[in-house]
């Protein structure tokens, strides 16, 4: 432990705590004791600045570049010794990759401070701190949560999310983790990029579309030019043209050489947190699907009689908290462009009520062109299909075997590519459109290339990594339907 001697030097504690408090430089470096590696660097000193300046921070930076310590440790701990009663959460990944980060290098700094151990620990510190969460002497509650639905318990001044873009379920976060902040909190989102689908990517997306704008994005990068300005690096010797805002952890030296080791793709990610592209196995490019949001429209009802509409209905086939829905997707096409015009989901219906409102949707579209109804006709799909037929309604059924799925998915992205899709995604028009396109972002962008499938020549197999698919598999089945129709209505073929 650094004894109060070594830590104030002589120089009487009020004055050396006001200097702490005015000065994280000061206060990380004489009070804590963090002066390896050159101590507390500029680039370091600005995401302090940043987060004293915004109440929702987004900070991307280099692997090993001291962004956990810095600001999941070392900022909370500066905000606890010159505020009283804070309520800090800290979100991890999952709860041992907290007891091995953020609150465990809190409670180190502590333990190891004499200064900060009359400061913050209660007489009865060794029986009620534990590894998910402690109480200060001063009156903070400090608490370690994993990332996910069980978060909503608990309330904050200050959430520090750590990684970010390495949760899966991005939904978690904008449901659940933003709920969690008192009015007027502040929370910091701190990660190396993953993806361009992951959840850094996707408040970008938002914040660019006007959806927020309370975020704060920083880029930190490993090089900086003459100027302090971020470069473009397309091939190793550039590197060498470049200074290194880090030296004496990562020099050019280094850089250099991790660039032979990981390549240009993971370096390119991992040191100028810049992620190149897609990747390979992706089947619907995240720029595809953003390419296709209208947000100037919303959900709506309205049938033209020159237009024809296609349904498309996946039915759930499994129960449990992760079975899928029922989800059922309208779409228009109208001069050649397909335009969603509703999307919903249900669990738990039975028979009837899967029949009664796939027919209520029937003849609400129904019109001179004609509608056409295409619905999963595996397990309980046949039934609900007999159902309607004996109901009068024409229905399409599609098969779902793997080498079916594979090209209804296929047609579904050359769609895409070719930006003829419209996806609503007005939220002044209705909030339908916006919860209902970003889940079906999450499950169109969840799907990769797998591999051969053997039962059908060359044709990749196609794996879905996302939660659910059943509102991407619905729109399949409609767009693979409408493709097969000119303009001019043409009666299907029930069977």
């Amino acid at each position: 432990m650094r004894t109060k001697d070594e830590i104030l030097k002589g120089e009487p504690s009020p004055l050396f705590l006001l200097k702490c408090k005015t000065d994280f430089k000061f206060f990380c470096e004489q009070c804590l004791g963090v002066t390896d590696f050159g101590g507390i660097h500029p680039f370091q000193l600005k995401w302090f600045d940043l987060a004293n300046k915004h109440k929702r921070l987004v900070i991307e930076a280099p692997a090993g570049h001291s962004k956990s310590e810095v600001m999941g440790a070392m900022y909370p701990l500066w905000l606890m010794l010159i505020k009283k009663d804070m309520k800090i959460l800290l979100v991890n990944k999952t709860l041992e990759q907290g007891r091995a980060n953020l609150l465990a290098r809190i409670k180190k700094y502590i333990s190891n401070n004499e200064l900060l151990m009359e400061l913050f620990t209660p007489d009865d510190y060794k029986a009620t701190w534990n590894m998910s969460e402690i109480k200060t002497k001063n009156g903070h509650w400090v608490k370690n949560v994993p990332y996910n639905p069980n978060i909503r318990g608990y309330r904050a001044d200050l959430i520090i999310c750590d990684e970010v873009d390495s949760y899966e379920d991005v939904n978690i976060f904008f449901e659940h983790v933003t709920s969690r902040l008192f009015p007027d909190g502040q929370m910091i989102l701190i990660s190396t990029p993953v993806g361009p689908t992951r959840l850094i990517g996707q408040l970008k997306e938002r914040s660019k579309a006007g959806l927020i704008d309370k975020y704060y994005f920083e880029r930190t990068t490993s090089l900086v030019d003459m100027e302090g300005r971020i470069p473009i690096i397309e091939n190793q010797e550039d590197i060498n043209q470049y200074i290194a805002i880090w030296p004496e952890m990562w020099s050019v030296k280094k850089l250099y050489e991790a660039w032979g080791e990981q390549g240009k793709a993971n370096w390119t990610r991992n040191y100028m947190t810049l992620c190149l592209g897609e990747i390979d196995d992706a089947i619907f490019p995240i720029k595809n699907v953003i390419n296709c949001y209208d947000y100037n429209r919303g959900f709506n009802e309205e049938c033209f009689k020159d237009a024809m509409y296609f349904i498309g209905a996946d039915f759930a086939i499994s129960e449990g908290p992760r079975a899928d829905f029922d989800a059922y997707i309208v779409v228009e096409k109208l001069n050649g462009q397909y335009i969603i015009k509703t999307i919903e989901t249900h669990k738990g219906w039975q028979r009837p009520e899967k029949v009664n409102r796939l027919y209520e949707l029937y003849q609400r579209y129904s019109n001179s062109m004609d509608v056409f109804l295409v619905v999963d006709e595996s397990n309980m799909g046949t039934m609900v299909m007999n159902d309607l037929r004996n109901k009068g309604i024409p229905v399409i059924g599609q098969k779902f075997h793997s080498s079916a799925r594979t090209l209804l998915l296929t047609t579904l992205a050359s769609v895409f590519s070719g930006r003829g899709i419209i996806i609503p995604r007005d939220s002044s028009a209705d909030d339908e459109s916006i919860k209902y396109s970003e889940l079906l972002k999450d499950q169109l962008i969840g799907f990769r290339r797998k591999g051969l499938d053997n039962n059908s020549g060359n044709r990749d197999t196609i794996e879905s990594k996302a939660p659910h698919d059943d509102i991407a598999m619905a729109l399949a089945m409609a767009i693979n339907e409408a493709i097969q129709h000119e303009e001019m209505g043409v009666m299907p073929i029930s069977g």
